[in-house]
């Protein structure tokens, strides 16, 4: 998965324990300690980090879902994000 992305994915057992969840949408977010190599600018990261968000709602939008729990963003390298969705 491309840093911005994301991708809807089954629930897993997710669903034996919360029986709204239709789904869980992972998206990787940005890796904010390039900024101290000054790899990428603070703008780039904010835009894959934005994309993310935008990109999640988008797929909430698409398959009709009307929630989603955004976790914890971290900077952490190739982090990957969880959000998870019921209808």
């Amino acid at each position: 998965m491309q840093r911005g992305s994301a991708v809807r994915m089954s629930c897993g057992n997710i669903k034996y324990k919360n029986p709204h969840c239709r789904a869980v949408i992972n998206a990787v977010g940005p890796d904010y300690r390039q900024l101290k190599d000054k790899q990428v600018t603070k703008e780039e990261l904010d835009r894959e980090l934005k994309s993310c968000f935008d990109n999640v709602l988008l797929t909430c939008e698409m398959d009709q879902l009307k929630s989603v729990a955004i976790p914890f963003i971290s900077g952490r390298k190739n982090i990957i994000l969880t959000f998870i969705c019921s209808s």
